[in-house]
């Protein structure tokens, strides 16, 4: 073979690596899809979704789904929780939101003989979709709750017959309004910093707002 055909043949080598190496590349591009793997898009539309996948049944668990929060610029996924829907006479519907691309919202509602869906509260998860850590939860209301909301900050505001506030960090809440308030109409500002409510003072319902930083 003459070195013209050995420098030509080099090159369609190289050529072909080239070619390789692009659609390797290529291919790491669609890796970074948050629904790599066959997993599939629960909820949000930011930088920051949920997605799961689903689990085969085990015995009289059926109906399994493992959660996760996806950066979709990355394609990073933390693990958030496994949640399974029917588990003996107990049904559990989970519904996961997610505020300001970082906080991820999971409230589990669950029906069954033993659960008097009239007084029972949904359970009210907080979770850090960064690192898919709990942050807080509503079981420190005793009473119904009448309303949650998450701000852009990441505090969980909760109201049944008072209103706690708890901050991203651990800590036990802070008391926004005391036992026998009755806080009710709970909703923040389009900023996502301001909370208001209403309670009742005096025999009088009283509009009241606080802004968290």
């Amino acid at each position: 073979m003459s070195k013209r055909m050995l420098v030509v043949a080099g090159l369609v080598v190289l050529v072909g690596v080239a070619a390789g190496a692009a659609v390797v590349a290529s291919r790491d591009a669609e890796d970074r899809s948050c629904e790599r793997g066959g997993l599939e898009r629960d909820s949000g539309d930011g930088k920051l979704v949920v997605v799961r996948r689903d689990l085969p049944d085990q015995g009289s668990i059926i109906d399994r789904a493992r959660y996760y929060a996806c950066d979709t610029a990355s394609g990073r996924r933390v693990e958030l929780d496994e949640v399974v829907s029917n588990e003996g006479d107990i049904e559990s519907t989970a519904t996961f939101s997610v505020v300001a691309d970082r906080w991820v919202v999971q409230q589990v509602d669950s029906t069954g003989p033993e659960i008097d869906s009239s007084t029972s509260s949904p359970v009210i998860i907080l979770r850090d979709g960064r690192t898919g850590d709990w942050l807080h939860d509503n079981q420190s209301c005793e009473e119904e709750m009448t309303g949650y909301k998450v701000l852009s900050s990441g505090h969980l505001a909760v109201a049944c017959d008072r209103l706690l506030l708890y901050a991203p960090a651990d800590g036990p809440g802070e008391k926004l309004a005391p036992p026998g308030a009755e806080v009710r109409d709970l909703s923040v500002d389009e900023d996502g910093r301001t909370l208001r409510w209403t309670e009742r003072r005096d025999g009088e319902r009283v509009d009241e707002s606080h802004p968290v930083d």
